[in-house]
């Protein structure tokens, strides 16, 4: 009742400097935002409360004792609130929470279906579960109150529960780091927005700007609050090369015909771009103490962006600068390891895109880099570079077909080439009719918030299809904090560079249901079900294995029905799971449920996603 993911105190409202109170005997009180408003609100029934016993004594009772009733009645209350009035200005009310409504833990209704986890079935190696920094933590992590970036890095990193056992953040394994090209110094006409515009880290004059007060210095407020939470790994990406080294001048060729669909990085900077990067990851380690693990120089290279930060490169151009980064890295003792290429959508993987310009020159990313074949393209034993493809979800959901059979292929490339697959980016771009329709029956797509777990739902089967069809061995979605009325955030803030309202998406905690409790090491295990379900519409599980040994067990119920399910495991042991809910109930942010028993039936709510962790 008194909690909300709304970080802000608003004013009751008044008239004539007077509280408005529209039913003081009410037994609900007006909405509540803060224990200061609570005691503004609350100090003047109780000034008030001895006028309306005096006017009770003003009555006429029928019986003399009644009337003595009454009379002492009023003095003891005018004692006591004379007591309490004497302070009032003082006056704090506590809320007692012992009378908020807990909602009712969900119970088993007729025959279960079991889940049996295979304990032999072992697929990929899960290496993390992250967000990205860009583009609003350069002022939220600067200019913001302390308590709300330490509630915001908490909600993002910390892997502490509150007192009643529910966990207080998402645990997020992996922090994806922006390295601006310098579009805040130097934007691009027509593209000037100083929320998707990113300083450069270093300036043109050859200095590291990476102290606090420094332009990206809240970028390295939240890397370090991260590391303090217990973030494991980072990775440091890049959509455009710094202007200063460009064809353009600019960090993109869009406004540019000539230098469209080119590499838009002089060649004579090359090295210098490579140098440039392997020093930032230096500098940042002895500045910061942070280790970046890994760096990507390209960023969906299929395409030129709209008012943001990018940069088209070929197939040719992306082993080229990999192949130069990778030998700096090794050059300089570092560990960093490069990724490639965070390419724009899933198809680039395995094939081509024939709509596309120049179709043969960036498609077939895992075959061309991690082939058999000896080419001038790969990087199968490049120095310090990961044996991964990073991709991106988006353009890739707008039916059941699609979600599948586009990641099956993927798996399948993989599989052949004996390298990881990393979805490294999505948020809501595609016009999905499952996210509803505006008035004139078009679908909604990406703009506007959705807080619900409509999103939320429909995010976790997407995570779902990359981990399990496409063998995911990383899932990152894309803004971890965003300003914009817009579905890309997983935090979404006031527009404001200096402090404003907070609120929680319960996209956030579907996220939560895989990154809190898949931890880095982890192996995904096969399941089988003892009656056929459906793989995207009805009840979605995938099971795994941390490095203690434990099985995580992530259940999502896509139905408008209760299930009645059971878990095991096939080699029959005797286990014990602690389930953690997520659903449209304002309490269910991964609320912690009453203990399972391997082949105990339990319910799986109606529209929602549970973890069931191993004790």
């Amino acid at each position: 009742m008194f909690q909300t993911d709304i970080i802000r105190t608003r004013k009751p409202r008044q008239k004539n400097n007077t509280l408005i109170f529209n039913d003081l005997t009410s037994r609900r009180p007006p909405k509540i935002h803060s224990d200061e408003t609570r005691m503004k609100q609350f100090a003047t029934p109780v000034k008030q409360f001895p006028v309306y016993l005096y006017d009770l004594c003003k009555a006429k009772p029928k019986a003399t004792f009644m009337r003595k009733f009454y009379i002492t009645l009023f003095m003891v209350c005018c004692v006591s609130c004379g007591l309490m009035g004497a302070g009032c200005d003082d006056f704090h009310y506590v809320p007692d929470h012992s009378l908020v409504e807990e909602p009712e833990d969900p119970k088993p209704d007729g025959p279960s279906t079991l889940y049996t986890v295979n304990l032999a079935d072992v697929q990929q190696q899960i290496d993390n579960f992250g967000a990205s920094d860009a583009w609003s933590i350069k002022y939220l992590g600067k200019n913001w109150p302390s308590e709300k970036r330490e509630r915001i890095a908490d909600l993002l990193f910390s892997r502490e529960t509150d007192a009643s056992g529910n966990p207080k953040g998402i645990g997020l394994s992996l922090w994806r780091v922006n390295f601006g090209g310098g579009s805040l110094e130097n934007p691009c006409p027509n593209t000037g927005n100083i929320w998707a515009n990113m300083p450069c880290m270093r300036a043109e004059n050859g200095t590291y700007q990476l102290n606090m007060n420094d332009p990206a210095g809240g970028q390295f407020w939240m890397l370090k609050a991260a590391k303090e939470r217990g973030c494991e790994q980072f990775l440091g990406f890049v959509n455009s090369p710094p202007y200063y080294w460009t064809y353009t001048g600019y960090t993109t060729a869009l406004l540019n015909p000539d230098y469209q669909y080119k590499f838009n990085l002089k060649e004579e900077h090359y090295a210098d771009y490579a140098g440039y990067l392997a020093e930032l990851v230096k500098q940042i380690r002895e500045k910061h103490g942070v280790e970046i693990n890994y760096v990507c120089p390209v960023n969906e290279p299929e395409w030129e962006a709209d008012g943001t930060e990018s940069c088209y490169a070929t197939n040719t151009d992306i082993a080229t600068i990999a192949k130069q980064l990778g030998g700096k890295f090794a050059e300089e003792g570092l560990s960093t390891q490069v990724v490639v290429s965070e390419t724009g959508k899933h198809q680039y993987v395995y094939g081509f895109d024939w709509d596309h310009k120049y179709p043969l020159d960036h498609g077939n990313k895992a075959g061309t880099f991690f082939g058999q074949a000896v080419t001038g393209n790969s990087l199968k034993d490049a120095p310090n570079v990961a044996q991964l493809i990073a991709s991106h979800s988006y353009w890739t959901v707008n039916t059941d077909t699609q979600l599948r059979q586009i990641r099956e292929k993927v798996g399948e490339a993989i599989k052949k080439y004996g390298i990881k697959f990393w979805q490294t980016e999505f948020c809501i771009l595609s016009d999905d009719y499952d996210l509803g329709t505006n008035p004139d029956g078009t679908p909604v797509g990406g703009s506007g918030v959705d807080l619900t777990m409509k999103l939320a739902l429909y995010v976790a089967r997407i995570i779902h299809a990359d981990l399990v069809f496409a063998n995911a061995s990383a899932w990152h979605w894309w803004l971890a904090v965003t300003p914009f009325d817009y579905k890309d955030g997983l935090i979404c803030i006031s527009e404001n560079t200096d402090d404003g309202e907070i609120r929680v998406p319960k996209l956030l905690w579907a996220l939560g249901n895989y990154s809190r409790f898949i931890r880095p090491g982890a192996y995904r295990l096969g399941v089988t079900s003892s009656v056929e379900v459906s793989d995207l519409r009805g009840v979605m599980t995938s099971a795994y294995k941390n490095t203690d040994g434990k099985l995580v067990v992530v259940m999502i119920n896509f139905l408008d029905e209760t299930r009645n399910d059971s878990l095991a495991a096939s080699d029959n042991a005797s286990r014990t799971f602690v389930p953690y809910l997520t659903s449209d109930s304002e309490a269910d942010n991964l609320r912690l449920l009453p203990e399972v028993a391997s082949d105990e039936a339990f319910a799986l709510p109606a529209k929602s996603i549970v973890t069931f962790c191993e004790q």
